[in-house]
């Protein structure tokens, strides 16, 4: 990601992308690694490029081994947001890998920001 032509920052991030379709018409997971650039442009054979909208977030924090983002994930969804009151929308899901990630143990703070309405 070190290559990438208008790179801004050193920070990471996984997309979910929202309301992605599939060849069948059927809705489809998908997951991107993603940096910001500093314009939008052309992008680079074999990447895409994609604008992720201003909008509201609720932020939590997964803290430990990366394998274990998925308790963190489950506990969001069915536990924190259903209590919370907010509603979540269809926007980009992501997560935020900053100077606090560890790349080489996988472990570190990673912050999670799910969409809702304001």
């Amino acid at each position: 990601m070190e290559g990438i032509p208008g790179r801004k920052g050193w920070v990471s991030y996984g997309l979910c992308t929202p309301n992605f379709q599939g060849p069948d018409g059927l809705p489809v997971f998908r997951y991107v690694a993603a940096v910001e650039v500093r314009e939008s442009g052309r992008a680079p054979l074999g990447l895409i490029e994609f604008t992720v909208p201003s909008q509201t977030y609720a932020r939590f924090t997964h803290e430990g081994h990366i394998s274990e983002i998925g308790k963190t994930i489950d506990a969001v969804w069915n536990t924190w947001l259903p209590e919370s009151g907010l509603e979540p929308t269809h926007g980009f899901e992501f997560e935020r890998y900053d100077e606090r990630w560890d790349e080489e143990t996988s472990i570190g703070p990673v912050d999670i920001y799910v969409p809702v309405k304001a």
